[in-house]
């Protein structure tokens, strides 16, 4: 009896040896462990020497394929220091130049997919609990809006206009742990903004502005009308099917990110319209130009906004002597990485590409603290 329960306990024993060994192999074979020490990737990762997300690393993702434009790499610098976590913006063959806060490729805006887009856009602004904190981010310009339980009330006031835009330009800033916008270094133009509104009878006109400092973007929303787009250096366009539905609550998101105009209603693409090309050539922009977003209400009558969005592109600072001015060339099996938290990264700015020889792999998953568990 003895004997057998010693082979049995050996047999456990072998197995845990096992078990282990096999981890240790897909420790240092296939996966890795890495601790997000800065806030270059914010709000992506978060960066902290003592705290950030842990994230692990799929060591053989490289090996198997080449990275993706916008994909997000582990790699160490040219004498064995990091690893570093970035994302890769620039692929053999780009000649990569960072104008006006994006990124350009060969003269040209690299334009981010729309599902990567929505991840990757930073908020700025989310409505709370009976829009108490509208006056942190908003400023009334004309007419009444007047938060409460129902939502944002819009009354026109004697102009037969209520109109609010945000309070100050928005920056490259992030949301601190209360939720709280906190203001950047430089202005951002690109940005999305998110509203359910409904209308009441007599409402004449629902108007979306974005100024991003060299383009004036409008879209008007009338009663039984086709909406109208106004975009720089075009005709006005007509979109069928966007008018105004007294009584009904609707929600629309405008997006002007990569020089692109998206409008979105109850989830249904209306538009995606690329309006221009911000290439090296754009001339100066003028004095006084500022970066806002607008809401504006005409009418005998207004309506009751239920939820208000707004978030905002990454804007890359131009910095460090690789891709500021002039272009970085990137060369075979070489890549340009970049921090999401452009301000406060050291990425191929600074260091030039990074060759594919440095790469050890791409994370997949954060699974540390558990609030922050996600698949990439």
């Amino acid at each position: 009896m003895q004997g057998r329960r010693g082979a049995a306990r050996r047999r456990a024993l072998w197995a845990a040896l096992g078990i282990g060994a096999a981890l240790v192999l897909v420790r240092f074979l296939l996966v890795e462990s890495y601790i997000v020490s800065t806030p270059s990737m914010a709000p992506t990762f978060r960066g902290d020497p003592a705290g950030g997300d842990r994230v692990l690393v799929d060591r053989t993702r490289f090996v198997r394929a080449a990275p993706p434009r916008w994909g997000l790499a582990v790699f160490r610098g040219a004498a064995g220091e990091g690893p570093f976590l970035k994302r890769v913006v620039g692929l053999p063959g780009d000649e990569i130049a960072i104008v006006k806060g994006d990124v350009l490729n060969h003269r040209k805006v690299l334009v981010k997919p729309r599902a990567l887009l929505r991840r990757l856009l930073v908020p700025v602004y989310e409505s709370a609990a009976e829009f108490g904190d509208f006056a942190a981010c908003w400023c009334v310009l004309d007419g009444e809006c007047r938060p409460g339980a129902a939502g944002l009330r819009l009354t026109p006031g004697a102009s037969g206009e209520a109109v609010f835009q945000t309070r100050d330009e928005v920056t490259d800033g992030l949301l601190d742990a209360a939720g709280r916008f906190q203001p950047g270094e430089h202005a951002v133009g690109d940005v999305e903004l998110s509203v359910t509104l409904r209308t009441e009878l007599g409402c004449e006109e629902v108007a979306i502005g974005i100024l991003d400092g060299f383009d004036r973007l409008i879209v008007s929303l009338r009663p039984a009308a086709p909406a109208r787009v106004f975009l720089p250096r075009r005709d006005p366009l007509e979109i069928a099917g966007l008018g105004l539905e007294p009584g009904a609550e609707r929600t629309l998101r405008v997006s002007n990110v990569d020089d692109r105009l998206v409008i979105v209603r109850d989830g249904d693409d209306l538009l995606a319209l690329d309006y221009a090309s911000n290439n090296l050539d754009r001339p100066g922009e003028p004095e006084g130009r500022r970066n806002l977003v607008e809401v504006r209400v005409r009418g005998r009558a207004g309506g009751v906004v239920r939820r208000l969005g707004l978030r905002r592109d990454i804007f890359y600072v131009a910095a460090g002597h690789h891709g500021a001015r002039p272009p970085a060339g990137v060369g075979a099996d070489n890549y340009y990485m970049l921090g999401d938290h452009s301000r406060e990264s050291r990425d191929s700015r600074h260091f030039g590409p990074v060759p594919r020889s440095r790469l050890i792999g791409a994370p997949f998953l954060v699974y540390w603290p558990p609030s922050r568990i996600r698949l990439f």
